[in-house]
């Protein structure tokens, strides 16, 4: 088979969806709910419950969420709650929302909807308050990425050999993939390890996809001194948006998943400063220096080298093409 014929057939496995989600035709509610959120005369019916069959993210009431004391993360666009709605536990990250626009938000999350993917946490529904805005999401019983790397007691729970690892990369590059091969591509904006879960069978959830995107449209990040029209975390940001604040594409993704899989294999930050401070980046990233690869397995060195190609960014691969590489390789995905 030719190589070109093997990356047509990886594209179709990274877009095929599991079968309760394969169809993108979906029933009279779905095209109802976007038509609606589509124009600014309409408001969104929120007496709607997602239906698993037609996988549609609706407005909540806000008192059918039953809020539990559990915090699953906090952070400086808010916190993510366990909370119980529809007779399900879920995650529901609270925003504040000040400076959007509504009518954008729900426009948004109407092309979020679509994203349906093993590896991808679930949107299942939102919710208004004053001046808070609520997204409901599923809720994974699991470990972060980041607490996998960096927590002892955690990594004692779930020891994973270098097989282990290779599968949990593959199904982190199938849910980017997936995103980036989409009928409309998406950017996720926020790739790095505290937004990707792993649950005990080793299943692999990426997070945070409705917040990243609801973020751009706030346009300003505060990042110690000043603020930036970028959205995502200083130290996973590609230079072209850190330094020059230029449009965001999914090259800026790998980027960030480069600097995610080197932590993942090193166990140690991305870049070694002396402080995390905002200067010592800039200065990083000014002389356009890379990080050391030696842990990571040789298979992976080159194309994740190759992820901090400073210019042009669209020489960095694509995750097809990685995919590709481990692929041909024998990596399969864990199914436990």
């Amino acid at each position: 088979m030719a190589k070109r014929d093997v990356q047509k057939n990886v594209k179709c496995s990274v877009l095929k969806m599991s079968e309760d989600t394969s169809n993108f035709k979906l029933p009279a509610l779905k095209k109802t709910l976007e038509s609606e959120v589509s124009s600014p005369n309409k408001k969104v019916k929120s007496e709607y419950v997602r239906d698993v069959k037609m996988n549609i993210a609706v407005e909540v009431p806000l008192e059918k969420i039953h809020f539990t004391e559990i915090l699953l993360g906090k952070g400086a666009f808010g916190e993510v709650r366990k909370a119980l709605w529809s007779e399900s536990d879920v995650a529901v990250k609270t925003m504040d929302v000040l400076q959007v626009d509504p009518k954008n938000i729900i426009k948004e999350l109407a092309i979020l909807n679509r994203v349906q993917h093993q590896n991808i946490v679930l949107l299942m529904g939102y919710a208004f308050d004053s001046s808070e805005f609520h997204i409901i999401m599923e809720f994974i019983n699991g470990y972060t990425l980041s607490d996998l790397i960096f927590k002892r007691t955690v990594k004692e729970k779930l020891r994973l050999d270098e097989s282990d690892k290779m599968k949990i990369v593959l199904q982190i590059l199938l849910g980017i993939g997936f995103l980036h091969e989409f009928s409309q591509p998406i950017v996720h904006r926020d790739i790095k390890p505290a937004n990707i879960m792993v649950t005990k069978n080793k299943l692999v959830k990426i997070c945070d996809l409705g917040v990243s995107q609801l973020k751009q449209l706030d346009t300003q990040l505060l990042i110690t001194q000043g603020r930036i029209n970028c959205t995502g975390t200083p130290l996973y940001m590609a230079p072209e948006c850190y330094l020059d604040h230029q449009e965001t594409t999914q090259y800026r993704d790998m980027w960030s998943l480069g600097c995610t899989i080197i932590e993942f294999f090193t166990g140690k930050r991305i870049w070694h400063m002396e402080n995390s401070s905002v200067t010592n980046l800039k200065n990083i990233l000014v002389s356009q220096k890379k990080p050391n690869i030696s842990c990571v397995p040789e298979i992976l060195k080159k194309d994740i080298l190759d992820c901090f190609n400073y210019v042009p960014p669209s020489s960095r691969p694509k995750a097809i093409k990685i995919i590709l590489t481990l692929k041909n390789s024998g990596v399969t995905v864990h199914t436990d």
